[in-house]
């Protein structure tokens, strides 16, 4: 039984009107058509109950907007208010539902269930998840028909959360169970351990290796420039001594000619000074490169002198004539170990094209094909393989640097004469004992300078050595020793600069190899922490089940995905964005499954004067097939049939919720299609779900049918 009590109150300016039942009664059956004229209360009776039963918090896709607007108007309106109070019993379900606005003020509507003597007040979102407000005027109704499918959309949506809630409490499970006393979680821990413990081991011994050869090569550098720098300052001491005993340096008054020239003579000096740098680097490299057979050469072009070379060129010649001779030797070594190894240089060159060109891609996710390795670890082995070369390409980096300095030396020396012989001319107005003494001091101050250079060198170095933790006095007699053993044959082609880079970055490398074996270290610690807390623990209840688990969060997940692109199909289908020549075989076979369910829910539908079965409700194709192969096109339906076909879809499409029906204007539809919806809503209500049904439309008189 439904009661209906209401009373509106709404200012028409002139006065004010009140609206309460009256042509329409206020108690009727469960289910029941109306047919009254216009203006006699229908769809107020229908605006009030959906109102009531908060029709107004359906979504869009479940409401039409104008009967949204007039359900709003009834609460919303500064011209009017309600009040009303409503009750609908359903005998077969054992339930009464009861709806009360009981004042004009406000907006609050109190909504309450009875059943088995428990009388609970109702919210908005439990009575949606109960029932089902149905309310409509069935307009359109093929073009609305894939809107019917929202319950598929939402069922979907459902689905996804519950297995998104799923997913998350078996994540948390496997993570209970990996925290807990997991057999294959400790053997793992184990062999971790163990797997770090050998990288540990073999970081260890690799950072020995290098810091023994660290301290090989910084032994060998200081004992070879010890010995070079101390020979050096031994050298420039007893050219001193020579140019002392040679020079008559008296205290006398000095001629206008000495003091016009000296500046001359010091310009020439450092002539002499530059090309004695350049002769003393070249003296670090060139012994180690040239050829045992050319020893006493090497030994002439060592024991030579820059400044009898520039300033007595006629009779001194040695550095110019052994320069040119052992620039040629090399020339013909580099010749000979390219020709040897044009292979190595060739693969060399290769691959550093190669380094240079996939440096570009490190920032990328690439793969080199065939070999499969990463860009990355791809340059990494590169870069070891250029290792194998790398004596070979020293080699010739240090003989071309070596032969470089011997043309700038040869520059230097050259440079130094032809400015001596500029200025010959300086003895006019001098005597020869008082030129000579200007050249002695010249040098002598040189000399000094060069001397004080290389004590500071020398001084420089013995500080370092101790740093390093080498006494500078035994260091300095071990280079001829030191420079036999095999492994350091290489750095006798390097020059000063050239060691000293090797080690820096030797250096670098032996701190990142001691923060790796922290790293390491500190690594197993934890995971030794970590397997003694784990072993502590008791084993999780679901361990046995630990790979089911992992089975089952894996299927759920893919299934989640599945869902998801269902959802993407459904809601196409919905707005009619899916075209059949562009769908493919997945969402061909979602449109069949989902006109197939359709089908179902409407079972029979009624075309002319026939009743058919269905078997396929194509809305994207909009043709309906029958289980005889009958295809029956939406736009060859009558629109009365169309409405029943409709209404009959929605009443279908409850998704086993209780029904709450109101159809309005229903006229279009002939005794024989409206007969098909009466008999659904019986067969419904006997089933128990289907709570009540008004079914309105207009009519020349007043008439109230029970469908019960």
């Amino acid at each position: 039984m439904i009661k209906v009590d209401y009373l509106i109150e709404r200012d028409e300016k002139n006065e004010t009107v009140s609206f309460s039942p009256e042509i329409i009664p206020i108690e009727m059956d469960n289910l029941t058509y109306i047919q009254a004229p216009n203006s006699s209360g229908k769809s107020t009776l229908l605006n009030i109950i959906a109102l009531a039963f908060f029709g107004q918090k359906l979504p869009d896709d479940e409401l039409d907007s104008s009967l949204r607007n007039n359900i709003n108007a009834l609460t919303n309106s500064n011209h009017q208010k309600i009040k009303f109070n409503i009750e609908m019993d359903n005998e077969i379900l054992g339930e009464k539902l009861i709806s009360k606005k009981e004042n004009f003020k406000g907006k609050d509507i109190s909504v309450r269930k009875l059943k088995d003597g428990k009388n609970k007040p109702i919210s908005a979102d439990n009575f949606r998840n109960e029932y089902k407000l149905i309310y409509d005027i069935p307009s359109n109704p093929l073009d609305r028909l894939p809107t019917l499918l929202n319950s598929i959309k939402y069922n979907q949506r459902d689905a996804l959360h519950k297995l998104k809630q799923l997913n998350e409490k078996l994540k948390g499970i496997i993570k209970e169970i990996q925290d807990g006393k997991n057999p294959e979680t400790i053997q793992r821990l184990k062999d971790n351990i163990k797997k770090y413990s050998a990288s540990l081991s073999n970081t260890e011994e690799q950072y020995k290796t290098k810091e023994d050869r660290f301290l090989l090569i910084s032994k060998y550098y200081y004992s070879r420039f010890l010995k070079t720098s101390t020979d050096e300052k031994e050298r420039i001491k007893n050219r001193i001594n020579e140019v002392e005993k040679k020079g008559r340096i008296i205290k006398r008054k000095r001629s206008g000619a000495y003091k016009k020239h000296k500046d001359k003579l010091d310009l020439l000096n450092k002539n002499i000074s530059n090309a004695e740098a350049i002769f003393n680097e070249t003296k670090q490299i060139l012994p180690g490169i040239i050829d045992k057979a050319h020893k006493n050469r090497l030994k002439l072009w060592v024991e030579s002198s820059i400044h009898d070379e520039i300033i007595r060129s006629d009779f001194f010649d040695s550095i110019r004539e052994q320069s040119i001779f052992l620039k040629n030797n090399i020339e013909e070594q580099i010749l000979l170990i390219r020709k040897n190894s044009s292979q190595d240089l060739e693969m060399v060159k290769l691959i550093k094209s190669l380094i240079m060109i996939l440096t570009e891609y490190t920032t990328d996710e690439l793969t080199i094909p065939v070999i499969n390795l990463p860009v990355t670890e791809f340059i990494t082995s590169l870069n070891n393989d250029l290792k194998k070369y790398k004596e070979t390409t020293v080699k010739i980096q240090n003989l071309d640097n070596c032969k470089c300095l011997l043309d700038n030396l040869l520059t230097a020396v050259n440079q130094g004469i032809k400015h001596r012989k500029t200025i010959d001319t300086i003895k006019e107005g001098m005597s020869s004992e008082e030129f000579d003494e200007l050249s002695h001091e010249n040098e002598l101050n040189g000399l000094q300078l060069n001397l004080d250079d290389i004590s500071n060198r020398i001084s420089d170095l013995e500080k370092n050595t101790i740093r390093e933790g080498f006494d500078p006095e035994t260091v300095i007699h071990e280079y001829d020793k030191l420079k036999k053993k095999s492994e350091l044959d290489a750095f006798e082609f390097y020059g000063e600069e050239a060691i000293i880079e090797h080690l820096e970055k030797s250096n670098k490398e032996i701190k990142e190899i001691k923060t790796d074996c922290r790293k390491l270290s500190k690594l197993i610690n934890d995971k030794e922490e970590d397997l003694i807390k784990l072993e502590k623990k008791k084993p999780h209840k679901y361990q046995n089940s630990f790979d089911k688990i992992l089975q089952l969060q894996k299927h759920t997940f893919q299934l989640g995905q599945r869902i998801e692109l269902f959802n993407n199909y459904i809601d196409r289908i919905i707005k009619k964005e899916m075209k059949y020549s562009s769908m493919d075989n997945d969402e061909q076979e979602y449109s069949v499954i989902v006109g197939r369910y359709f089908a179902k829910k409407v079972d029979y539908i009624r075309h002319i004067d026939k009743k058919h079965k269905v078997n396929n409700i194509d809305v994207v194709l909009e043709k309906i097939i029958t289980v005889e192969g009958k295809e029956i096109r939406f736009s060859d339906l009558g629109t009365g049939q169309s409405q029943a076909a409709y209404l009959d879809t929605l009443l279908s499409m409850s998704e086993n919720k209780k029904i709450v029906a109101l159809f309005d204007e229903v006229a279009m539809m002939d005794e024989k299609s409206l007969s098909v919806i009466k008999n659904k809503l019986r067969d419904l209500y006997k089933e128990g779900k289907l709570f009540m049904a008004i079914i309105v439309q207009k009519g020349e008189e007043v008439k109230v049918e029970s469908l019960l």
